[in-house]
């Protein structure tokens, strides 16, 4: 029986008159609107949550635009927001976002299934017109343009665009989705208004649907909407691209003030449909699968701080990369070695063990991508891109699973070739070092007047009973917390254990999470790093250790069936690690090579200059200088490992569980001795209020971030207030900063503000923060606005009109994130952590709603003080042109 009989036959309410039937596999559903011709595809996930996500991704990406239209799609997706009504489906706590890439352009939405219908006719009006105009283009190209510049910031971003560039020299996967400059600045609403009416239409769309929905009702919805759609008039322009045959070596040099040394070696790779991409995919798992791969052993003996494989499977081919991170300017020894790596994948069979664990990983990597509704939708739209084909996400999972050495080394010599290689190279230009200003906090202040709330209230946010499903348990005297949720969406566990250390050395727990994984003892037998990965990879158990604020988070996955299995394997780990001398110069060599791309990134140097400048050194958020840190890491000794696990293995543990399986006596191996409670910790001061200016020459993005330590956990009663507050000034974009700073100035791509943190036993380890990037042309201008805002909204509070909007937000917006599991899992954690019990998570929406005007600005005006505003700025600036 064929695809179509099988629907026909088994899905008696859909309207074949109106509909289509396609193909089906695997639980995904695929129709035809006969009206028009758009495709629709549905994979509806019982669930119980209510939440469904809904895509539409049209045929057309950044491949085709013509010489003159570089930049249109992604243009046309920042136009295609305006006067389109979208917005308002976030008073509910939809996600709301779009996406460009090489072949498609996407709009997309996660949201309570009840307001489906809603958002399906605002995409479909935006299907039939769009409203913008040349004044919303204005606005637009200038945010167009501070993302652009934001991405130039990073020293491999712009090193990737120019070796892509000289690689692929007549197919237009030549250029960059955000397009060249000069057509950005040359674009009219006329012209992108035709590109739109050429290439934006149901014959060249794709709807999907997914999530906890019924099929019957969500295609009479769809037809209800959508068959109004007129198709388009003219054909539809076809793909006729080509790439002319590289003939020899190409090299592509950089030369910036960072002091970044990077390779990367491209080759042009096989389209989507030439089995030899997965092969490529596979070699990126042999050259770089977590801690464990060819890659990883190379940067441990050679110049390498890192060495990994980019694959992309596209329409057409395009380049497969061999990237590194270099410790030294001189990078022709590490060339040598990347070389010898590639030959190697090219004369010799990977081993079978070797090959295995690289197919466990990469399926483990498909299945991951497509948990929950948005998971899955992304993982329909990520095969549209590849093939036009929503089905290449099961066609591929075959395909790997028959994978064979024969295919992976057949693939390495078709692809890995000299004459296809083109090599960039970015070396540091010996110039300015990054240098600290000092200078006082500037505030100043005009009124702002909110503009009226239009959006309803959330009355209907999704209710998730977690009294009745939920178990609990405190073992050791309350040295152990355990609280379980059952798992309902696949046959995977969840775990997540915290060790909670809010007085312990960070600089060693830095250095003893990945020393974790370098062995330990197991049933009385001590074994390697490798031969642990190795153990986990074989039986499914994928485990990260990290660091938290005052904590250390193991955060490991299995099979059901599995997890007694996998708790006892954490427990051993916990209990019993080998820390072995032999490897604790390579991994501290690996935790200060993580810390070198703050130097060069403006963002990540704000974050980290910020929280030196809020937290006295004693506080568990100080983050060190880079130098002051990497040295502090150098010094780590074995005996400080020690040390800090004995303290480890006396603190208090909390263990949160996604499982059907019994947990909780597992658990039991790993119940610390004789605490009953989690250490506080006393401050005696806190730094006083600064403002900070970091020159970093060459950058064409700068970066501002303010923040205030605020001394509440999330328990406290002012916690959700004050979020509340500060969700008004800074949610996306129903916040005041990106209404007014992105929106009506324009001067930046985003700006954001939010109340973050708030672990137990860590006093002011939540924190009031803003953060945003600007042209350093127009940052003084933009950081004077946000300056504005600020003060008005820390003096004047937020109106009964935005406390309803972002009330409606976050109960929406929980409901959302509740649909992903590994995000329910990480605010059951939170729970877990703060020794909430998991009924009151039930309790929330009932917490939310009885939260009034007045309290919300209380918390304000008691715990927002501009005089204890730490304010950073990182960029090419000239403070004194301020």
């Amino acid at each position: 029986m064929s695809d179509p009989d099988i629907i026909k036959n088994n899905m008696y309410s859909v309207n074949l008159e109106v509909w289509e039937p396609g193909r089906f596999s695997e639980g995904l559903y695929e129709f035809t609107l006969k009206s028009n011709g758009l495709k629709v595809l549905l994979y509806p996930i019982r669930t119980g949550k209510r939440v469904v996500s809904v895509n539409v991704t049209y045929n057309v990406g950044s491949a085709m635009e013509k010489q003159g239209e570089t930049g249109y799609c992604h243009l046309l997706e920042h136009a295609n927001f305006k006067h389109a009504n979208v917005w308002k489906h976030q008073a509910v706590g939809a996600t709301i976002n779009a996406t460009t890439r090489g072949d498609i352009t996407n709009y997309y939405a996660t949201l309570p299934i009840s307001d489906m219908r809603s958002y399906l006719h605002c995409e479909s009006n935006r299907m039939i017109e769009t409203h913008f105009t040349q004044a919303d283009l204005d606005m637009e190209q200038s945010v167009v343009h501070n993302e652009y510049e934001r991405g130039e910031n990073s020293c491999f971003q712009a090193l990737y665009k120019s070796t892509i560039a000289t690689s692929m020299t007549s197919h237009p996967y030549h250029h960059s989705t955000i397009g060249y400059d000069l057509d950005i600045r040359r674009v009219t609403e006329k012209s992108l208004k035709n590109f739109f009416h050429r290439y934006y239409v149901p014959n060249n769309a794709a709807l999907t649907v997914t999530g906890d929905f019924t099929l019957g009702s969500t295609l009479d919805h769809i037809s209800a909407e959508f068959a109004r759609v007129p198709t388009s008039v003219e054909s539809v322009p076809g793909r006729d691209f080509f790439e002319i045959k590289q003939e020899g070596m190409k090299q592509v040099m950089m030369h910036r003030e960072d002091k970044a040394s990077l390779i990367q070696m491209a080759f042009h790779g096989p389209p989507a449909q030439d089995s030899d991409s997965l092969a490529l995919e596979m070699v990126s798992k042999i050259v770089r699968n977590g801690d464990m791969g060819r890659g990883v052993r190379l940067s441990e003996k050679g110049p390498f701080f890192e060495v990994s494989m980019m694959t992309q499977r596209m329409r057409d081919t395009y380049p497969v990369m061999l990237v590194a991170q270099m410790k030294t300017s001189q990078q022709e020894p590490g060339m040598k070695m990347m070389y010898r790596l590639l030959n190697q994948m090219k004369s010799d069979l990977v081993p079978q063990t070797e090959l295995d664990a690289a197919r466990t990983a990469l399926l483990r990597d498909y299945d991951v991508s497509g948990l929950g509704s948005e998971g899955m939708m992304n993982a329909i739209n990520d095969a549209l891109q590849r093939r036009w084909d929503a089905f290449d996400m099961f066609d591929r999972v075959r395909v790997v699973k028959a994978m064979t050495a024969v295919d992976i080394r057949r693939a390495c010599n078709n692809v890995f070739n000299e004459d296809s290689l083109t090599i960039g190279r970015y070396l540091p230009r010996s110039g300015q070092m990054p240098t600290m200003v000092i200078s006082p906090v500037v505030n100043s202040a005009n009124s702002y007047t909110s503009s009226p709330c239009m959006l309803p209230r959330a009355t209907d946010a999704v209710d998730i009973s977690y009294t009745t499903t939920s178990k609990s348990w405190s073992l050791g005297g309350g040295a152990l917390r355990l609280n379980q949720i059952p798992s309902s969406r696949d046959n995977t566990t969840r775990l997540i254990v915290t060790a909670l250390l809010p007085k312990s050395n960070p600089t060693a727990a830095l250095v003893a999470a990945p020393m974790f994984l370098e062995g330990a003892v197991l049933k009385g037998s001590a074994v390697s790093g490798d031969q642990l990965k190795t153990f986990m990879n074989a039986k499914g158990i994928a485990l990260k250790v990290e660091c938290g604020l005052g904590s250390i988070n193991f955060h490991a996955t299995c099979k059901e069936g599995d997890t007694e299995m996998a708790l006892k394997l954490v427990s051993s780990i916990v209990n019993t690690p080998t820390f072995p001398v032999s490897r604790l110069a390579t991994i501290k060599a690996r935790v200060v090579a993580e810390s070198q791309g703050r130097v060069s990134d403006v963002g990540k140097a704000a974050a980290a200059h910020l929280m030196q400048s809020m937290y006295s050194k004693e506080h568990p958020s100080y983050v060190m200088p880079l130098a002051q840190r990497a040295q502090a890491v150098k010094n780590v000794s074995h005996s400080d490992l020690l040390a800090f696990h004995k303290q480890l293995l006396s603190s208090a543990f909390r263990v949160s569980a996604m499982s059907n399986d019994n947990v909780v006596e597992a658990c039991r191996y790993m119940v610390p001795q004789g605490v009953l409670k989690i250490p506080s910790m006393q401050l005696s001061r806190m730094p006083k209020a600064a403002s900070q200016t970091l020159f970093m020459p060459g950058k064409t993005s700068a970066a501002l971030q303010m923040g205030i330590p605020v001394n509440l956990s999330r328990r406290d009663k002012d916690f959700v207030p004050l979020r509340l507050a500060a969700m008004a000034l800074g949610n996306g974009f129903t916040g005041r900063l990106m209404q007014k700073v992105r929106d009506e100035a324009g001067l930046t791509y985003g700006i954001y503000a939010d109340l973050v943190g708030g672990s137990p036993g860590v006093p002011f380890s939540s924190m009031f923060k803003l953060q945003s990037s600007f042209n350093p042309k127009v940052f003084y201008e933009g950081k004077g606005m946000a300056m504005e805002l600020l003060k008005d909204w820390a003096t004047n509070g937020i109106t009964a009109e935005e406390l309803e909007k972002q009330r409606g937000f976050w109960l929406g917006h929980r409901a959302v994130n509740m649909d992903d599991p590994k995000i329910e899992i990480r605010m059951m954690h939170f729970n877990t952590c703060d020794n909430v019990e998991m009924r009151d998570m039930d309790m929330f929406t009932e917490r939310l709603n009885k939260v009034t005007l007045a309290e919300v600005n209380a918390a304000l005006r008691k715990h927002i003080s501009l005089d204890k505003l730490h304010v950073v700025e990182v960029g090419t600036l000239n403070p004194t042109s301020r």
